[in-house]
C-alpha cells in the first residue's frame, strides 16, 4: 500500500519452511525501491516474477490438483 507505506508477501505455511524469509525480503526491498522511484506498476511486476523465480528455484512447482492454499487477489492486513 502506498499509502500506509506497507509492503508485504504472504506465502503459505508450506512454502515459508522451504523458501528463507531473507529471499522474500530481497524482493520487498526491490519492490520498495520501485515504488520510491515511481514506478509502482513496474514494481509490482517485477516482484510477481522474482516470486515464481524464487519458487521455482526452491523446487515448488504449480500443482493445480492442490487448490488454492489462499485467497486469488489482494488480501488487506492490519
Amino acid at each position: 500500500s502506498e499509502l500506509e507505506r506497507k509492503v508485504m508477501i504472504l506465502a503459505d505455511s508450506g512454502i515459508s519452511k522451504l523458501v528463507p524469509n531473507e529471499e522474500w525480503q530481497k524482493i520487498v526491498d526491490n519492490l520498495i525501491e520501485n515504488i520510491k522511484d515511481k514506478k509502482t506498476a513496474d514494481g509490482i511486476v517485477n516482484a510477481i516474477d522474482q516470486c515464481t523465480d524464487l519458487l521455482v528455484k526452491n523446487g515448488i512447482e504449480n500443482d493445480e490438483t492442490a487448490g488454492n492454499q489462499l485467497p486469488d487477489g489482494l488480501i488487506e492486513a492490519d
